[in-house]
């Protein structure tokens, strides 16, 4: 029947006939290699999804790390000691120049 999107054949030989003979000793119960070709397929896709997720969890913890080392180069962390009623939190908000304004 005429389609518009690719096709594509793929023949059971060489490479493919092994990743089929994995993919049999991973799904023991999948006697059907086109079943197996589509479960290669859909692992494929699920190991780069977990690849891209990795990605981003590493780009995230890398600006938390660059936002904290900002963080120690603009805070005074000194400003509360001698000051009990001024919280940690009241610190990582305020730049050395407001806490200055506070206390003085």
């Amino acid at each position: 029947m005429p389609t518009t999107p690719p096709r594509y054949t793929i023949t059971d030989t060489g490479s493919i006939s092994a990743l089929l003979d994995d993919a049999q000793r991973r799904w023991p119960a999948v006697r059907d290699r086109k079943e197996l070709l589509l479960r290669l397929a859909q692992a494929g896709h699920d190991s780069l999804n977990l690849d891209l997720a990795e990605a981003e969890e590493s780009d995230r913890r890398e600006r938390q790390r660059a936002a904290l080392a900002n963080l120690q180069r603009t805070v005074d962390w000194s400003a509360n000691q001698g000051r009990p009623g001024m919280d940690l939190g009241g610190l990582v908000l305020a730049d050395k120049s407001a806490l200055e304004r506070a206390h003085a």
